[in-house]
């Protein structure tokens, strides 16, 4: 019998530990039937398989400190993009694995040893960070829309302005600044004290700051 363990990640704020679980059951399940002892499971809880993430994936460094170890023969996930979401990543710890004679095993994508399951392993490496790449194109692409209907992307409002329904409304406290010809000197105290507003601690009540205006601009969190 083999020894191996299991790798689980998820990602997004839209997933939880559920999704952590589904995916250790999968591979437990693979492992009772092929034979394999499953030592340990190693999981990463909301962070992005993004190749820059890497480091910050400590199960995931532990896993590589331990394929040095010789502590197991099988490294068994769910599917690629568990790994990670870089082509790069994917290539780099191929050849580790290759070098300790460690197997990684993808339980939802097993295609064998084959020539063919070489090509197919190698395509889902790339549609990992594909996936990526259009997820990113696909948010600009909405934004861009979004700022030609003039309606708001996220974040806070432009100054003089209030976002109601993503729509903006001019802001009649702030809008009135320059028009009464306040000096530069008295807009800027005006704007220290809405800063001042939002620091812990702050008791004072300044001129009433407008809302963030989150109203629909910010896109949709999806798992990395």
């Amino acid at each position: 019998m083999k020894d191996a363990v299991i790798y689980a990640r998820y990602s997004s704020d839209k997933q939880d530990e559920a999704s952590i679980d589904a995916q250790v059951r999968a591979c437990r399940e693979y492992a009772a039937s092929k034979g394999y002892a499953v030592l340990e499971v190693y999981a990463d809880e909301a962070v992005s398989g993004k190749g820059s993430k890497t480091a910050s994936r400590k199960a995931y460094q532990k896993l590589l400190r331990d394929v040095n170890k010789g502590r197991f023969d099988t490294i068994l996930i769910h599917k690629y993009d568990r790994v990670a979401r870089n082509l790069g990543e994917h290539v780099n710890l191929e050849k580790k694995l290759k070098d300790r004679a460690v197997e990684l095993i993808a339980v939802a994508q097993d295609f064998g040893s084959s020539a063919e399951a070489k090509i197919m392993k190698t395509l889902m490496w790339s549609l990992s960070e594909y996936y990526l790449d259009n997820l990113s194109n696909e948010t600009k692409k909405g934004h861009r829309e979004t700022a030609m209907k003039a309606k708001h992307n996220g974040g806070y409002a432009p100054f003089g302005y209030d976002v109601v329904n993503q729509e903006y409304v001019v802001n009649e406290l702030e809008a009135g600044l320059p028009a009464s010809g306040a000096s530069p000197s008295n807009t800027h105290r005006y704007m220290k004290c809405s800063e001042m507003r939002s620091t812990p601690g702050h008791t004072s009540t300044p001129p009433r700051r407008r809302s963030a205006g989150r109203t629909g601009g910010a896109s949709p969190t999806l798992s990395e």
